[in-house]
């Protein structure tokens, strides 16, 4: 038996397969985009491609992710699309609640209280908050659902979900979106004239960033040693 490694076939299948992780053109607004930092924003928001250094690794992530999310959507209700200030929302499924889903390779012990539950998903959670504003009558309860795929690391590895509720007043989501849309603005605007935005987002979104070596660039520009550094021991 003769054994070869097929990397043509492997970077074919990567191609087809980032065709699929990339559907929004960057002349539409998606949540998805508006939660995260708004530099990577920027970056989309531009057209500008993923560095190759971390593109195959993406590209597998988010396919990794789109399995997950197919295997867990079990209501009839699905990625349900809403709209409102030209800002598009898919939510991944609507049972008793508007559902957000997410899998995480993270400890299901890092989760010590329900507390962190915000802290350690605050994107999900922002992102959770969004669809709530955008569904009819703003919804003010939803769920955020957990797949840890290596449950708490202990052998043998047990996978476990979670389902958490999220109650929220409805002055506190109209505030939110508030920010979303000013968010937009901004980065709509800093689009036009390309100048990236200074504010960066949360630490950890450095660590995989497709767009990463162009935050280095401007970072070294700025002379911001410091910033590159954490990054680098976030890794």
């Amino acid at each position: 038996m003769k054994i070869i490694e097929n990397k043509e076939t492997r970077q074919e299948v990567l191609t087809l397969l980032r065709k699929r992780g990339t559907p929004y053109p960057s002349s539409e607004w998606h949540i998805s985009k508006l939660v995260c930092c708004p530099r990577s924003a920027y970056f989309w928001k531009i057209g500008a491609e993923w560095s190759p250094p971390y593109r195959d690794a993406l590209t597998l992530t988010f396919a990794r992710g789109r399995a997950h999310h197919s295997v867990l959507q079990v209501y009839k209700i699905k990625e349900k699309v809403v709209t409102r200030n030209e800002i598009i929302g898919h939510i991944d499924m609507v049972g008793d609640r508007v559902t957000e889903i997410f899998t995480t390779m993270l400890s299901l012990g890092q989760i010590d209280s329900l507390d962190k539950v915000a802290e350690i998903f605050s994107i999900k959670v922002s992102q959770l908050k969004c669809y709530l504003y955008m569904s009819e009558g703003i919804v003010t309860e939803g769920d955020l659902m957990v797949f840890f795929l290596m449950g708490d690391y202990s052998r043998p590895i047990k996978p476990e979900l979670k389902v958490y509720t999220l109650s929220f007043e409805e002055e506190e989501l109209e505030e939110h979106w508030k920010y979303i849309v000013k968010k937009k603005e901004t980065i709509d605007y800093l689009a036009s004239i390309k100048i990236a935005p200074d504010l960066m987002g949360e630490s950890y979104e450095c660590i995989n960033c497709g767009y990463r070596c162009f935050c280095e660039d401007w970072l070294r520009a700025k002379g911001a040693l410091e910033a590159i550094e954490e990054i680098l021991r976030n890794e």
